[in-house]
């Protein structure tokens, strides 16, 4: 029986898409048996972001200041977010679904429908919303307090969501879930 990839259309061997690399119907259904259920809390989710800040402070303040030595500072705050959306879009896209501080606040990110490890696109699409804030911040200083605002709100609206979910999460169609 010829096999179909759900996401590309292409032919697949085994248990992922040779073109995209996208796992198939029968292995998305054999991960997501595997895998708990119970959504992270609210608590673990904010232990998962503090330390993925303080993990990635000392390496974006040495890119930013490298790449403002060279370039200026717009380039070099277009670096730090380039840097930053490189590890979580990384990261999350890994077999484990796990930032650093997903792996200390024993949590994982997952596709909110099938149950797997976010694709690379879900995993962009996951930090974009913190990069445009970012990229407005920088760009126009005055609404700072506004998008100061909007990314507290995200962050407090899994205490009110029942799946949990902030506005990033929803933009991605992912979910936190508890690692047992």
């Amino acid at each position: 029986m010829v096999m179909y990839c759900t996401h590309c259309g292409s032919q697949v061997d085994g248990t992922h898409c040779s073109v995209c690399g996208q796992a198939t119907s029968a292995t998305l259904a054999a991960e997501k048996a595997a895998l708990p259920t119970e959504l992270a809390t609210w608590g673990q989710r904010a232990g998962a972001t503090f330390v993925d800040n303080v993990v990635l402070l000392l390496p974006s303040i040495l890119v930013g200041v490298g790449a403002t030595t060279f370039a200026g500072n717009y380039i070099g705050a277009i670096t730090i977010l380039v840097f930053q959306g490189m590890y979580f879009t990384r990261m999350l896209s890994t077999k484990e679904g796990q930032t650093i501080g997903n792996r200390v606040a024993k949590t994982r990110v997952v596709d909110a429908i099938t149950g797997v490890v976010p694709t690379r696109q879900q995993a962009f699409r996951r930090w974009l919303p913190f990069a445009l804030c970012q990229a407005l911040g920088i760009v126009a200083s005055f609404i700072l307090f506004p998008l100061a605002i909007l990314i507290a709100a995200d962050y407090l609206l899994p205490l009110f969501d029942k799946q949990n979910q902030t506005l990033h999460d929803k933009f991605a169609g992912t979910i936190v879930l508890k690692v047992i």
